[in-house]
């Protein structure tokens, strides 16, 4: 492991036992002890590039007081445009900043422009409530009020999830913040029926990379290997870039579990990354928290059985990165202006009741999975979704065009080929299918190496 792998599971293994002194603890030494946490982490690991952070939270939050009604769009063009600064900062002879500070920025990218179409929200909600003339009740998942610089400083920099992720939005934090009867939601029980796995993905992953290192792979002696030889290379080199990644995001799930982060009442039907779907009102008693069922889907991030054991694309995409491919579908794709002429043709032969056919039959599908790579297969708004996830990945200027044409293809082969959707051909295929052509595999080749 290398010296940034080390740091990493240093970071993640000791944001457990803080999540434990966090869980009970008021909502001021929450909001501000996390916040103290996670700067302490970003000033340790980034040092000076610290700034980055500090300057894309300062701008996102003028944006957001100037022009709350249409904000949205603005933080989404300016955390991206200053990505593609930070991304620059070598080619324009400024010092190059640590991994540990690309991390961080991915994830205040999401958190910011996540945070702006909030305020958006409350901004348009209570804009028809003045034009009714009547009070509503409290809307699902909407915000009290618009934060504020040091509310909005405190969500940015709380070391859950800082650098790994998950991605979580302002009202889930609040709601960890005001959650009634913390102590009441277990930790202990389900962190260890989520971490039990992690150990064997971090053997599997210390195995397969000893024998199957990636610095193999940029020797030139590699290529004068066979053809079938570098290809088959692919499949361990990738197997280990996956177990990396199960315990990174496994840990990161349990930090948020021992805190309290994320948690939920079953009946809530809660999501990856937008938390809860159905109002379910907060337990009033110490009695009513104890018996109710709590889950923690919302900072759910990484299914490791369906994502190694999956047959199609578009269930690979859906089962990796689980919060970030809900980001995407939330407030890239579905706020896009151009819209899938597949949405158009399904809601044409829904409304005329004609006979279902085959690109109808797929939009109905995406549109009850919402899954962005499905969903903008063939159309402008999905082809912005890729670009836009392309550039929000990539971590060289140099690696973009790889990543942009990898995005796209995966989208359109998920679209474009029946046989993978069938359930015939989902019953007959083999589990092991991953180990062969995985739809990953070349992705991971064309853009990391």
């Amino acid at each position: 492991m290398s010296p940034e792998e080390w740091t990493y599971l240093v970071v993640l293994l000791i944001s457990i036992p803080i999540g434990f002194l966090f869980k009970k603890a008021g909502p001021g030494l929450k909001r501000w002890g996390a916040a103290a946490v996670g700067l302490g982490l970003t000033l340790f690991t980034c040092g000076p590039h610290t700034l980055h952070s500090l300057v894309t939270i300062l701008g996102t939050w003028a944006l957001i007081q100037a022009q709350p009604c249409s904000c949205h769009a603005l933080a989404l063009a300016w955390t991206f445009s200053y990505l593609l600064f930070f991304r620059a900062l070598s080619l324009l002879g400024l010092p190059t900043p640590t991994p540990f500070t690309n991390a961080v920025q991915l994830l205040l990218t999401l958190k910011l422009v996540s945070l702006a179409s909030e305020v958006q929200d409350l901004h348009v909600a209570q804009r028809k409530e003045m034009a009714s003339g009547f009070s509503k009740g409290p809307s699902l998942g909407l915000l009290p009020d618009v934060p504020s610089l040091m509310e909005t400083l405190s969500y940015s920099y709380c070391y859950v999830g800082i650098m790994t992720g998950p991605f979580f939005r302002y009202r889930t934090y609040l709601d960890w913040l005001e959650q009634p009867f913390p102590g009441a939601v277990p930790s202990l029980r389900p962190l260890l029926r989520r971490a039990w796995p992690a150990p064997l993905f971090g053997l599997l992953f210390l195995l397969s990379s000893h024998l199957f290192p990636l610095e193999a792979v940029r020797e030139d002696a590699f290529y004068a290997r066979p053809l079938p030889a570098r290809l088959f290379y692919m499949i361990p080199v990738f197997f280990a870039f996956r177990m990396r990644f199960y315990v990174a995001w496994i840990a990161a799930e349990c930090g948020c579990i021992a805190a309290g982060f994320g948690a939920y009442p079953v009946a809530a039907k809660a999501r990856a990354g937008g938390g809860p779907t159905l109002q379910c009102p907060p337990p009033s008693s110490p009695e009513e928290a104890a018996s109710t069922e709590y889950d923690f889907e919302t900072i759910r991030n990484i299914d490791c059985y369906s994502t190694d054991f999956c047959v199609r694309v578009r269930d690979g995409m859906r089962y990796w990165n689980m919060t970030v491919q809900w980001w995407l579908a939330q407030y890239i794709y579905k706020s896009a202006p151009a819209r899938s002429y597949v949405f158009r043709s399904s809601s044409l032969q829904r409304q005329r009741r004609k006979k279902t056919v085959l690109w109808t039959s797929m939009a109905v599908q995406r549109l009850r999975h919402r899954a962005p790579t499905a969903q903008g297969a063939g159309s402008i708004s999905g082809l912005g979704t890729q670009i836009l996830h392309a550039s929000w990945h990539g971590q060289k200027l140099q690696k973009k065009p790889k990543t942009v044409l990898l995005f796209n293809q995966i989208s359109r082969r998920s679209a474009s080929n029946p046989l993978l959707r069938s359930p015939r051909w989902k019953e007959s295929s083999s589990p092991f299918f991953f180990l062969t052509i995985h739809p990953f595999h070349f992705y991971f080749f064309l853009t990391r190496v």
